[in-house]
Parts: C-alpha cells; structure tokens; sequence
C-alpha cells in the first residue's frame, strides 16, 4: 500500500505539474491573447483612422472631379460658342472676300472707262484746239469773205470746217460707260 501511495503520490505530483505546467500555458496564452488583442484593437483603430483619411481623400477627390467635369462642360460649351463664331465669320469673310473681288473687277471696269473718256477727252481737247487755231489763222478777208453776201465762198469754207471737225467730234463720242 505504501507502494501503491507513493505511486498514487508521485501520479498526484505529476498531475499537479501538469495541472501547474498547463495553467502556466494557459497564462502565457491568455498573455498572448491579450497582446494580439491589443495589438488587433490598435490595428483596428490604424486601420479605421486610415479608412477615415481614405474616405476624406475620396471625397475631396470626387469634389475635385466634379469641379472639373464642371469646367470640362463649359470649356466645351464655349469651344462649341467658337466653332459655331467661326463658322459665322469665315461665311462673313467669304462673303467679304466674294464682294471685294466683285469691287476689284468693278473698279477695273471703271478704271478702263476712265482711261478711255480720258483719252476720248484729250482727244476732243486737241480737236478743239485745231478749230480755234484755225480760226485764230483767218486773215482779215477771210472773215470779211465769210460776211460777202453774194457768192458765199467763205460760209462755204467754214461750214466745211465745221463739218470736218463734228465727224471728228462724232468719232470720239462715248456711246455708253457702264
């Protein structure tokens, strides 16, 4: 029996090292449960203060991308403000240019209408300088055989001269300018 208690007694001691063993590694677990808690705890609390930061970058992000989808939207309404001017102008500078060429050609036209009654003119001028050199010529009896009633020689001469120079007058007339 002695045997059988000091056996019971050894197996007791044992349990009781393995009863103390184990609650040793249920201290040190707890220990560790403990620090993974709070570790996780200040993890958690990192990680809600960096969704926190997140959340505001987000929205500052969102308000950023409306502004500039706002500003996108007027850019392209006023880029749609100058294509729509443009157009206008270039139909106004068509428009502008078509009239000029048209006031080019006008102006050539009316140019050589000048140059041509300017011309005729001179001409007429120098006609009308030979008639009033001619009769700047006549002698004293060519104008009193202009006068002489009965053989008329000198109306003759003179209405010879007058025909000779309005068929040089008729040749230099302008029928029509545009």
């Amino acid at each position: 029996m002695a045997k059988k208690y000091n056996e019971r007694n050894a197996r007791i001691e044992m349990e009781r090292r393995n009863v103390k063993r184990l609650r040793n590694e249920i201290a040190d677990l707890q220990e560790q449960v403990a620090g993974l808690q709070v570790s996780e705890a200040e993890k958690l609390k990192k990680m809600k203060a960096r969704i926190n930061t997140l959340t505001e970058e987000l929205a500052s992000m969102e308000y950023q991308r409306l502004k500039l989808q706002a500003g996108e939207e007027h850019l392209t309404a006023e880029l749609d403000k100058t294509k729509t001017d443009l157009g206008q102008m270039t139909a106004v500078a068509e428009t502008l240019k078509k009239k000029s060429t048209e006031l080019d050609f006008s102006l050539r036209e009316k140019s050589r209408d000048y140059d041509r009654c300017f011309k005729h003119n001179q001409e007429m001028a120098t006609a009308a300088g030979e008639l009033l050199v001619r009769y700047q010529n006549k002698k004293f009896w060519n104008a009193l055989g202009e006068k002489e009633p009965l053989t008329g020689i000198g109306k003759v001469e003179l209405e010879h001269i007058v025909q000779e120079y309005g068929f040089k007058i008729e040749d230099h007339r302008l029928d029509t300018i545009n």
